[in-house]
């Protein structure tokens, strides 16, 4: 780039006249009568802090901005955030944070880490509990190994719930959204039990009657949802230095419907495929539904989820010790149509577990003294078991190549299931610390260290089923009539079609052939993976880690209301087994850990009515974990040799009057393979080249734009005894790749979303009514796309993110 605008501002900021008044005299430089902005506490080192005087790159939304918003899941959190990002995939999803994610597997730990109150949420399937009734949300970029850990190389968000007042009180939210007819409820209300114990009581309730896209194949619009989830929380001040903290929530998630439509049928020049069997291509209408004999004929995915909270703070006066102990777990079932057609043909059910309890036990010191510090142990065990059947209608999908009619086939082969599992047991034990020492009133210095230790054991299985999905090998079935010699004979015999597996053939010259049988379900298995699937039980397998993880920053508190830092981390992210692994080689099932070396420079200005904050960094991540779909009906994972991730980020603040607000954040990230010459090929470079593996050396990571922005604009207004309050949001995502593969013919452009809500008030009035839009333009982008398994040249499903939404909210406070 040419003259970057985050350097030019810097030089403005650290030469221009506002420097040196505030170098001089910060009383004289400012205008009293200058609406000024007010500070923000944020959390990200594990105690309250200034967020101007923070060495990290920390984006923090508070409370009412989350409620004004709706960011309420983390999709809507990444519109938010530019440089974060998460998709709705298919039976997965991935959080990536400056370009560092993790792959489509669902055996891969987070690379940026969840947390909520700081208990570690570090499976996607938990998010699913959606975020509601918040103080505020943080997100910390860069590498968060010290504090955090959990595999955090990415970065972390932070979430903090609203703890229970001794006020009493509360408030009730109800709104209509009219396109996709979705009625959304969230409330919470307090209640004191006296001086020293509060209850709070918290829930959110959404329902959408009405899908995203209509699916000719069973009258319906799809998906529809159903979201809900509870909370309890109590603070006990049990003395004046001891207070507990409880929280109890408990969620029900449901998705009902297809999210899939068919994007594109091709060959490998980008030309149509001639006579495609897929119809409607790329029109936002669904004609998807299996039916018999398939189990499940209806698309769905729902998750109960619940998480428990002790926590124990304990205030001297030089000391805090804080003790947070939890449980959570979820259960996860999916189920969808992976040929993305009206016929029934293949059908993916997944059937996830999981549970987790971990204890973390931390000592910090005030902060008033030169040297401070936090020290602390960390432990958790966790259970993760994922069951996955691929169901094959295998009659149908063997006609077609002998020309045959399906009646026929059904009397040769039966339809069956490919089951994947995954049974894994987790313990990690750590050690952490940070030191922070200043020098004098400008300079400090900082140290963080954690040292963890992993465990892990599994047993991994490919099995074959029935459509019942007990597992077993299947009936017996003859194999004479894929002869291709023999096939003409046998199927123009009624006689054999009427027994195949007793019927004895005798050739013109007096030869017999007896049958040969097989068991179905192997057979259908061989068929569909082209051989390359190996049925196998992998059980005892075992993998320890030790990972000692560094960061340090030099902050440099120039003056008041200028800091600049310096900040490095190095961290590894847990390596693992590969839940998808079909070949038979038990040492490959095993993947490696992740390693990180990044270095951050930034810098956090104040003026009295302007904030502007900039970082760049610059990343080094070795063995990237990376699953990728092999183009038939399975995935390759491995350890990519090296990534690099390079950019910069900005944010600013402006308090234009005491009417006007402008926020406006950036960020330009390039994350590319710096070495990765065995990488698996996309369909495209497959169908060009007959290549089954390609060079993506220098290539960039999918999902990741190179430029993001978002704009927001606040006007307060008032009319007589009304209030008025104006919300406009702009945010710009540039063009990415949308596969995991970055297959070239789904890649997607830049758009442009737009939102807008108006409240009004009356003054001191309990009420409040809103009318707020999302997506104004009605724009049309694609959030993830994928290959359809079997299909002949390039076929490929996308999803899509739903178009404009207007809604009515009522808001009451009590």
């Amino acid at each position: 780039m040419n003259a970057p605008l985050p350097l030019l501002v810097l030089s403005a900021a650290l030469s221009g006249p506002a420097f040196a008044a505030a170098g001089a005299d910060e009383t004289a430089a400012t205008d009293k009568t200058e609406p000024a902005l007010q500070a923000v506490v944020v959390t990200a080192r594990k105690k309250s802090e200034l967020l101007q005087q923070v060495p990290v790159s920390v984006s923090s939304l508070d409370r009412t901005e989350l409620e004004k918003r709706r960011l309420d899941q983390l999709d809507q959190l990444a519109n938010a955030v530019p440089g974060l990002q998460q998709n709705d995939l298919a039976v997965s999803s991935r959080l990536s944070l400056r370009g560092v994610n993790s792959g489509d597997n669902n055996a891969f730990e987070q690379a940026v880490g969840v947390y909520v109150d700081g208990v570690y949420r570090g499976r996607m399937n938990q998010q699913h509990l959606g975020w509601f009734d918040l103080e505020r949300v943080e997100v910390l970029k860069g590498p968060q190994v010290a504090l955090y850990g959990n595999s955090s190389i990415g970065g972390a968000i932070s979430a903090v719930t609203r703890k229970p007042s001794f006020q009493g009180g509360g408030e009730w939210r109800l709104g209509y959204e009219g396109e996709y007819q979705t009625t959304h409820m969230q409330g919470a209300a307090d209640l004191p039990l006296g001086s020293d114990l509060a209850l709070r009581l918290a829930g959110s309730w959404q329902d959408q009657q009405r899908g995203y896209w209509p699916n000719l194949a069973n009258d319906r619009h799809e998906p529809d949802y159903d979201h809900q989830a509870i909370r309890l929380s109590a603070l006990w001040l049990a003395s004046d230095a001891l207070s507990v903290n409880l929280r109890h929530e408990t969620g029900r998630y449901d998705r009902g419907g297809q999210i899939f439509d068919v994007f594109k049928h091709v060959d490998g020049a980008g030309e149509p495929w001639p006579n495609s069997p897929f119809s409607g291509l790329n029109d936002g209408v669904l004609n998807i539904e299996n039916g018999a004999p398939f189990k499940y004929r209806r698309g769905f995915s729902d998750a109960d989820i619940d998480e428990t909270l002790v926590e124990l703070n304990y205030d001297s006066d030089r000391h805090t010790l804080t003790s947070t102990t939890a449980l959570s777990r979820y259960d996860y079932r999916l189920s969808t149509d992976v040929d993305i057609t009206p016929a029934t043909l293949i059908n993916v059910f997944q059937d996830e577990r999981y549970r987790q309890f971990s204890q973390e036990l931390r000592l910090s010191n005030s902060d008033e003294a030169a040297l401070s510090y936090l020290a602390g142990v960390y432990y958790q065990r966790d259970d993760f078991r994922n069951d996955y059947f691929s169901d094959f209608n295998l009659p149908a999908l063997v006609a077609p190549a002998f020309g045959l009619d399906n009646a026929v086939t059904a009397g040769l082969l039966s339809p069956f299931s490919r089951h994947i599992l995954l049974d894994q047991r987790g313990q990690q034990s750590a050690v952490f610390g940070h030191v922070e020492y200043a020098f004098n009133d400008r300079l400090s210095a900082g140290l963080g260290l954690r040292y963890q230790h992993t465990r892990k054991r599994a047993d991994q299985a490919v099995r074959t089923a029935g459509l019942d999905h007990i597992d077993s090998n299947g009936p017996l079935v003859d194999l004479r009539w894929l002869n291709p010699q023999l096939t003409a004979l046998l199927l123009n015999d009624p006689a054999y079609l009427a027994d195949p597996t007793g019927y004895v053939l005798v050739l013109p010259d007096g030869t017999r052939v007896d049958p040969v049988l097989a068991p179905n379900h192997l057979l259908g298995y061989q068929i569909v993976s082209a051989g390359v699937g190996v049925p196998h039980e992998f059980n005892g397998l075992r993998r320890s880690e030790r990972q000692p993880m560094l960061q340090a920053s030099l902050a440099w508190q120039h003056s008041p209301d200028l800091l600049l830092y310096a900040r490095w981390a190095n961290g590894a992210k847990a390596g693992g087994f590969d839940f998808q692994y079909e070949r038979g080689d038990r040492d490959e099932v095993e993947y490696g850990d992740e390693s990180a070396n990044v270095i951050e420079l930034g810098m956090k200005r104040d003026w009295s009515s302007l904030r502007l904050n900039l970082a760049a960094y610059y990343g080094r991540y070795d063995d990237l974990q990376v699953s990728v779909f092999d183009g038939g009906i399975g995935f390759v994972v491995g350890n990519a040799a090296s990534s690099e991730s390079k950019g910069m980020e900005g944010e600013l603040h402006w308090q234009i009057a005491d009417a006007w607000q402008l926020r406006g954040q950036w960020s330009y990230t390039d994350f590319r393979y710096r070495h990765f010459p065995d990488a698996n090929c996309s369909t495209t470079e497959r169908l060009n080249s007959g290549a089954l593996r390609c060079d993506w050396s220098g290539r960039r990571t999918p999902f990741v734009p190179e430029w993001e922005a978002g704009i927001s604009l606040h006007h307060q207004q008032q009319l007589g005894r009304w209030q008025l309050q104006h919300d406009l949001h702009a945010n710009y995502k540039g063009d990415h790749a949308t596969a995991s593969d970055s297959e070239i013919q789904t890649r997607q452009p830049g758009y442009t979303l737009l939102d807008y809500r108006v409240e009004l008030r009356a003054d001191h009035a309990p009420w409040s009514l809103a009318l707020a839009g999302r997506n104004l333009a009605d724009r049309q982008y694609n959030v993830f796309t994928s290959v359809i398994p079997l299909a002949p040249g390039g076929a490929f499903a996308y999803v899509r993110a739903p178009g404009r939404q207007l809604e009515l909210e009522f808001h009451y406070r009590f």
